[in-house]
């Protein structure tokens, strides 16, 4: 491992965190944020310190709750097409799995591609990728998924964390902390660029290096 990968991987850890944060609690699923969280490591950042503040706050999450407020008919909707205005929802989604189906992400999560959970997972992911081709030799395909996941985050995720967050106050505390976390993430971006004009990350072709074990590989 390089120093090169190491903030990768725990940019990474951060991001899965943040995306398990806003799925529904179920069986297990505290188990697994609790793990995550143990595994972050605390090394000064603001938004580490609030995701661990975030998944303490967690334990005491139902599922009732959750249901109520992003369910159907809930009171906030964790999906960017609420928040996309004329945007055609299908032409959005379209966008959404061209990102998703040129990395090879398939989210293990039972919730929509356009779900606040997939999408954050999306991100994180993106950095595991950079990562993984950094430790393979291939800066080119580093690159690729640096790219693709600004331009992800600027033409997809900003708009969603944006849009979620106007109703943030009714929020349990746990998700107030987390999505004060996504909004640190967004701040650089400008809503005038969202959303942001086309945009095929493999436009070029793809330099990421790929084997079995990567493909097999789910976030």
């Amino acid at each position: 491992m390089t120093n090169e990968t190491l903030p990768l991987l725990r940019k990474a850890a951060e991001w899965r965190l943040l995306s398990l944060l806003f799925e529904r609690p179920k069986q297990g699923w505290y188990d697994e944020i609790a793990g995550l969280a143990r595994e972050t490591e605390a090394h000064g950042a603001r938004s580490t310190k609030s995701l661990r503040r975030a998944a303490s706050l967690a334990q005491d999450a139902h599922e009732e709750p959750y249901i109520a407020l992003f369910g159907p008919g809930g009171f906030a909707s964790p999906r960017e097409v609420a928040y996309a205005g004329m945007q055609d929802p299908g032409h959005l989604l379209s966008s959404l799995m061209l990102f998703y189906n040129s990395f090879a992400y398939e989210p293990s999560s039972e919730d929509p591609s356009d779900h606040f959970a997939v999408e954050t997972g999306f991100v994180g992911y993106l950095y595991l990728k950079e990562a993984y081709a950094l430790l393979a030799g291939n800066g080119e395909g580093a690159q690729v998924a640096n790219d693709a996941r600004e331009q992800f985050i600027a033409s997809h995720y900003a708009r969603l964390v944006r849009g979620i967050a106007e109703k943030k106050d009714a929020f349990p505390q746990y998700l107030q902390e987390a999505l004060n976390v996504a909004l640190e993430h967004v701040k650089h971006i400008s809503a005038e660029t969202v959303p942001a004009a086309e945009f095929d990350p493999l436009a070029t072709g793809c330099p990421m290096v790929q084997n079995d074990d990567e493909r097999d590989f789910r976030f």
